[in-house]
């Protein structure tokens, strides 16, 4: 029974890329918001804060 189960369960690569494809634009997003919060311009600023 085990070697059934063992052998439709994913690698550890495979659970590795599952990872990185949740990790990667988790990141992306997160970093791109605090690139906004440091370097839009105050009139930009001001119409993001008034929605």
């Amino acid at each position: 029974m085990w070697k059934v189960i063992n052998h439709y369960a994913p690698s550890w690569s495979e659970w590795f890329c599952v990872f990185l494809s949740a990790a990667i634009p988790m990141t992306v997003y997160y970093l791109n918001r605090q690139l906004h919060k440091l370097a839009d311009p105050p009139w930009k600023r001001e119409d993001q804060q008034s929605k």
